[in-house]
């Protein structure tokens, strides 16, 4: 019942855009699930994510609204919404029928961190931002229910969904069982995603991801494509003593998943050492670990409190 609702909201939101013609295509979500697996699927889709081209995002803004969606806040606090300027994610629900709505709307593909949004130390904005038009540029359509979707072409699926579990910590199986279907269904020239790879500089975060989907769903990967998407050994080092350890089916804390989120940032981060000093001098991730550290102390003096 809840897909049910949910593709009908997006339908209409999809046709809105449209009718606006708003460059877009979805990234994730419960289309891409009807379209991989033909069925309605056996858990409910929290959210649904759009990639739209950063011009137009006022006018999807304004469209949203139109169509009684709420935008949602996920900023710390009032400070913190200043501090980081362009957000890289904006969300809008409604409630219909009894169930939330939720879409996410990207100007980029996200896979570093949301709540801090100035992270060029850290990864190259300008890669970023070629990436985003790399994958509006190249969309295909596909047909859902008698209807067309636009969404990433067959080998920046696979790369973006990889990235996604990345951006996750590697947890959740179910983005694992996702990639295994994807995979299986479509062919994939790994030719095209070796050099997506490379060409963008993300061997350091979807190597770790290659290798849980082959040890825990036994998916068959060539060694000379791992081979050629290999990080550096100093990299490798780090992947095997702090990432592969992992089980896929536990989950994190919101606050852990950050902290651990930016940990795993940092370390694989392709630029070099002296370069990524300075993101700790980020008026942003300082106040986040301030943050951090209160949301810590409280949380201690409850447990304290209730003994």
């Amino acid at each position: 019942m809840q897909s049910t609702v949910y593709f009908k909201e997006i339908v209409s939101v999809k046709k809105a855009l449209e009718k606006e013609k708003i460059n877009f295509l979805f990234l994730k979500g419960l289309p891409l699930h009807l379209y991989l697996e033909g069925k309605h699927p056996g858990r409910v889709y929290a959210d649904c994510d759009l990639l739209v081209e950063e011009k137009q995002l006022a006018i999807v803004k304004k469209m949203f609204r139109r169509l009684d969606y709420k935008p949602q806040d996920s900023s710390l606090s009032e400070f913190q919404k200043k501090l980081r300027g362009k957000e890289p994610e904006i969300s809008f629900n409604k409630t219909t029928f009894g169930f939330t709505v939720s879409f996410d709307i990207h100007i980029k593909p996200v896979f570093l961190m949301v709540q801090i949004s100035k992270l060029n130390e850290l990864y190259p904005n300008k890669l970023l931002d070629s990436l985003t038009k790399r994958f509006l540029n190249n969309k295909r359509y596909v047909e859902i229910d008698r209807e067309i979707f636009p969404i990433l072409q067959r080998s920046d699926l696979l790369v973006y969904l990889i990235l996604h579990l990345y951006h996750h910590n590697l947890k959740g199986a179910f983005r694992f069982d996702f990639i295994e279907n994807l995979i299986q269904k479509e062919p994939v020239n790994y030719k095209e995603v070796e050099d997506l790879i490379k060409d963008y500089k993300l061997q350091n975060f979807v190597y770790p991801g290659f290798l849980l989907l082959a040890k825990y769903y036994k998916v068959k990967f060539s060694k000379s494509f791992l081979q050629s998407i290999e990080p550096s050994h100093k990299i490798l080092d780090f992947i095997y003593k702090n990432l592969l350890k992992i089980s896929i089916f536990d989950d994190e804390l919101r606050i852990e998943a950050g902290i651990e989120r930016f940990k795993n940032l940092f370390f694989l981060s392709p630029r070099g050492f002296l370069e990524k000093i300075p993101i700790f001098f980020n008026a942003e991730v300082l106040y986040a670990v301030f943050w951090v550290f209160i949301l810590r102390f409280r949380s201690a003096s409850s447990q304290m409190l209730k003994r």
